[in-house]
């Protein structure tokens, strides 16, 4: 029979868990999100960038259709900030780690999981026509938001909660269901 000593050293303590992880953002050079991520990622620094499928019309054959991944938010990439974050402001392909007075400004965790589970919807183009569905990219089509890409996070009835990129952080923002429209590059 096992002692319990031995029980408790089995059993992990609250300091041997690895702390929660901590999520940034920094912008990029123009197109040059999967540089940036990959030099993150190099550097020791694990970053991610989401992407979405869209469907785009071949330059020399109009009637032809070709799916491409782009950037969810262009120009932005995650970046985890557990441990020393000033190299994430100097790697290749990063113009600037968004701070918040003098540290870095760090997104709600949750909002980074909603995106992170969203990822399979979007491997996808959506289907014309189609329901507004969790993970799926969008735009408003009109008010101050409108140029501004955005991911549909939850959707109840007539209303959507959609993620945008604003002011140094993830945010999100209830609106009505017929005021998105899919966005299409």
């Amino acid at each position: 029979m096992p002692s319990s000593l031995a029980l408790a050293s089995a059993t992990p303590s609250a300091d041997a868990l690895p702390p929660p992880l901590r999520w940034g953002v920094v912008t990029t050079h123009p197109q040059a999100e999967q540089w940036a991520a990959a030099n993150l990622n190099r550097a020791g620094y694990p970053a991610w960038f989401p992407t979405y499928a869209a469907r785009v019309r071949d330059p020399v054959l109009r009637t032809l259709s070709r799916i491409v991944e782009r950037p969810l938010f262009p120009g932005y990439v995650f970046v985890t900030l557990n441990g020393p974050w000033t190299p994430i402001r100097y790697a290749p392909g990063v113009r600037e780690l968004l701070m918040d007075h003098d540290h870095p400004s760090v997104c709600p965790t949750e909002a980074i999981e909603a995106l992170q589970a969203g990822e399979d919807a979007r491997r996808t183009p959506p289907a014309p026509g189609a329901a507004w569905a969790v993970g799926t990219p969008c735009r408003l089509a009109s008010g101050p938001f409108q140029s501004h890409p955005a991911v549909i996070v939850e959707v109840r009835g007539e209303n959507a909660r959609i993620s945008l990129l604003l002011l140094g952080a993830l945010r999100s923002v209830y609106v009505p269901v017929e005021c998105l429209i899919p966005r299409e590059e």
